[in-house]
């Protein structure tokens, strides 16, 4: 379905939460964004999945939007506040003057959460939106999961024929997972190895 081009379909959790519904499109208004009105209820939308059969194969493809009354157990408008809410990442990542939040798109209905990430000062540290950090904590966008790295000051996010890496004192991350420079020089066969050896000679030729 292309939601740009024909009204999308809209579901709500079913009263005794078991299943989702469909509710008429034509009562449902857009607020700005992902953020809709639906009698008089604030709620956050995010795509809702499906698969189907495309060109001879199974592919998670959008079936509607998903709406969302509650977030951290309190009414939309209770957390969210409208006027500064705005996208970073469309359909994954938005914020507000006090949060930053993630919609996980694993799911046929994506989960959303509040990063626990000042607003303010969060960005996204490279092109490939692979990691965003408000230079305190370092969050993965792939998964919404926090960097566990004591060197948030030092990490830095490089390129190496496409692939994006982080890089702190200690460590090479790659999609996020945590190497150590060993590891990464003597098993990454993605990157060649003259340019493994380059790497670890420029970030880690400190380490024993």
């Amino acid at each position: 379905m292309n939601l740009a081009s024909q009204t999308p379909l809209f579901f709500i959790e079913n009263d005794d939460a078991s299943d989702s519904k469909i509710i008429p499109a034509d009562e449902v208004s857009t607020i700005q964004n992902n953020l809709y009105s639906y009698k008089s209820t604030t709620y956050l939308g995010v795509n809702y999945y499906e698969s189907k059969l495309v060109d001879n194969k199974i592919k998670k493809v959008v079936k509607g939007i998903f709406l969302y009354d509650v977030l951290l157990k309190k009414p939309i408008d209770q957390i969210i506040d409208i006027k500064s809410y705005k996208p970073i990442l469309d359909h994954t990542l938005y914020k507000d003057k006090s949060n930053i939040y993630y919609i996980s798109n694993d799911a046929y209905i994506p989960s959303v959460r509040v990063l626990d990430l000042n607003s303010g000062n969060s960005k996204i540290l490279d092109d490939t939106n692979e990691y965003l950090s408000d230079g305190n904590k370092i969050y993965c966008i792939r998964n919404g999961k926090e960097i566990e790295t004591d060197f948030v000051s030092t990490f830095k996010v490089i390129k190496v024929n496409g692939i994006p890496l982080g890089i702190d004192s200690t460590k090479v991350y790659s999609m996020c997972e945590a190497l150590s420079p060993k590891d990464f020089k003597e098993n990454f066969e993605s990157i060649k190895i003259n340019s493994r050896d380059s790497i670890i000679n420029k970030y880690f030729k400190n380490l024993e």
